[in-house]
């Protein structure tokens, strides 16, 4: 895959009018032309120097948004996590309807469901971090691979936890690779550690993932999602909450019942398309 500062600059050009807007590609160009378009932003580069110039240029005030302002500045950055690489296309979106139907079918309040929607949009913001090819990536990533895609939902937490507006988000999205065992990462907690809402995050991401499409597989059948996640619960996932999921696919109410393998495929793939990782669900 090409990369660098002119293949971006090709890219910008041949894509200006269908993917950009035409003066922001015309301001770019002529910031590149003056040498500054990629300041502290290439390999070479510190990361701390970029880090604190994106630190001083963030404004002194700040106005306190209204929830459904919050509700869509959250899901246009979905749309841009998702549009980073073709195996994410609506991967936040399908964990965002996971969640919030396994949300509502274990009774949780309007305002909990509310915080978990968010927190499931913006889960997987921290794979802006991660390098394409390693997203993209057709087979299984190796050691070093796999120590940056582990990293994202760490990097999730600290961008998410510079916004006021978000109180609880931070955590609830920053562990949706947690696991009840402690096997999970960035942070290794275990069931004591990790609230309802994170749980539930990682069961709807699990769920997501597994219907979906990977460069290294295709999305997997009810049958294939449901020995697996079974096999994942009580000791990684929560066991409250995969019934909740089970539920609320069947239109039952939480139990034991026929499980995912007895609902139909396009429900199944109801969460969208496509994202990756060393597990077949990463």
């Amino acid at each position: 895959m090409e990369t660098g500062p002119q293949h971006a600059i090709d890219k910008l050009k041949e894509r200006e009018t269908r993917w950009f807007d035409p003066d922001a590609t015309r301001a770019a160009l002529a910031l590149d032309r003056a040498g500054v378009l990629w300041q502290h932003c290439l390999p070479a580069d510190g990361h701390a120097d970029a880090y604190q110039d994106v630190l001083a240029r963030e404004p002194v005030t700040a106005a306190r948004l209204e929830s459904r302002s919050l509700d869509q500045i959250c899901e246009a950055f979905a749309e841009v996590v998702d549009a980073k690489s073709p195996f994410t296309y609506r991967h936040s979106v399908g964990v965002k309807d996971a969640a919030v139907m396994i949300a509502q079918t274990m009774g949780l309040s309007q305002s909990r469901v509310e915080m978990l929607r968010r927190a499931a949009l913006l889960h997987d913001i921290g794979k802006l971090s991660v390098s394409n090819l390693i997203l993209d990536k057709p087979g299984r990533l190796d050691a070093a691979e796999f120590a940056v895609m582990k990293r994202h939902s760490a990097w999730t937490a600290e961008i998410l936890g510079r916004m006021p507006s978000f109180v609880e988000v931070p955590a609830v999205a920053g562990e949706h690779h947690e696991k009840l065992d402690g096997s999970g990462y960035p942070r290794g907690l275990r069931a004591r550690d990790l609230s309802l809402e994170s749980r539930l995050i990682a069961v709807a991401d699990v769920y997501g993932a597994l219907s979906e499409d990977r460069p290294y597989r295709p999305a997997m059948s009810p049958e294939a999602i449901a020995v697996i996640m079974q096999a994942e619960v009580p000791g990684r996932l929560d066991p409250q909450c995969f019934a909740a999921l089970e539920a609320s696919l069947s239109g039952s109410q939480p139990g034991p019942g026929a499980g995912l393998a007895a609902i139909p495929v396009q429900l199944l793939q109801a969460s969208g398309g496509p994202a990756r990782g060393a597990t077949p669900w990463t």
